[in-house]
């Protein structure tokens, strides 16, 4: 398996400025935003795809026919609109950091499991010949066991 991720580490103060300038970010943009619950992701009414051209036209002939709606207002119907434009390029980067963040990981524990296991591979044919090897490497023998486990109970 080639090692596209584990031969350069990222040095931790550099990773603990990124997670503190996401932090703020996330803080920045709850000034202005939501966070919704599943329930409300579903049930919130779903723009449709271009209809921002739409909107716009409601909005102005609603103003040129001076159309007043309670509880509703074309400005707040604009701002909303506007709100999704400027947040919609925040959200395509980082939606691209989140997946690439999430391929890192993935690609780092898949590399990580595969040495792991070449490994314990190797130990594992060498703890006839080596008691204490033997001995040593059994908390990985039983997690390799195949068939039913009992469960690991927390530290």
């Amino acid at each position: 398996m080639k090692n596209r991720v584990g031969s350069k580490l990222p040095p931790l103060e550099e990773l603990a400025q990124m997670e503190a300038n996401i932090k703020a970010v996330r803080t920045w943009v709850k000034q202005y935003g939501v966070d919704l619950t599943s329930e409300e992701r579903q049930r919130v009414l779903k723009h449709r795809s271009g209809g921002e051209k739409v909107t716009k036209l409601v909005a102005d002939l609603a103003k040129e026919h001076d159309v007043k709606l309670p509880g509703i207002s074309v400005e707040g119907m604009e701002n909303d609109a506007e709100v999704a434009k400027r947040f919609a390029k925040l959200q395509t980067e980082s939606g691209s950091l989140a997946q690439t963040i999430g391929d890192t990981v993935l690609q780092a524990e898949s590399e990580c499991w595969w040495a792991t296991t070449a490994y314990y591979t190797a130990l594992a044919r060498m703890m006839d010949t080596d008691p204490k090897l033997a001995a040593a490497i059994q908390p990985a023998i039983d997690f390799f066991a195949t068939g039913k486990r009992k469960p690991v109970e927390p530290k």
